[in-house]
């Protein structure tokens, strides 16, 4: 697994870690250096601010990103050598693929949202605002509720 994920030089891996750290630091966190313990232990990781007070929304965006990154490695190195008998992904496909996969997680967090009732539903519709917003391209004119409402579309921001 060490292999697959931080050091194999096949096409793919060095692109899926850049897109992470540039989508995390693009949303405004600290510097992004993916490891063995940071990608496998991106669920406890703990985020704190200057008061020392934990941050989850940071802690969920994180999370997502590191285990939907080494989640696309590892299938883009399944795919490479069982499907297509070692032929490497280009630059292009791969990025496309990460963007693709982290549309597909936003979409899931956003359907989550609109299957809830109740109280259950603003404390997720909060949450996931609170997750997503930073990651998107044009956030400043997301109308309300536009985390439950499958009507508006959203987009990660790419890099440029």
């Amino acid at each position: 697994m060490e292999h697959i994920l931080f050091t194999c030089t096949a096409q793919g891996r060095e692109t899926i870690w850049r897109l992470l750290c540039e989508a995390w630091e693009g949303a405004g966190a600290r510097e992004c250096v993916p490891s063995w313990g940071s990608i496998f232990g991106a669920a406890c990781v703990a985020i704190r601010n200057a008061q020392g007070d934990r941050e989850p929304a940071l802690e969920k965006r994180w999370m997502i990103l590191a285990i939907e990154s080494a989640r696309l490695i590892w299938k883009l190195r399944c795919e490479r050598v069982i499907a297509r008998d070692g032929q490497e992904f280009t630059e292009r496909e791969v990025t496309n693929r990460w963007y693709s996969e982290i549309d597909r997680r936003l979409m899931l967090d956003r359907r989550v949202v609109a299957l809830s009732v109740g109280k259950r539903k603003a404390r997720r519709a909060k949450r996931t605002d609170a997750v997503w917003r930073p990651l998107l391209e044009d956030s400043s004119q997301l109308p309300p509720g536009w985390v439950g409402d499958s009507g508006v579309l959203v987009g990660i921001k790419r890099g440029r």
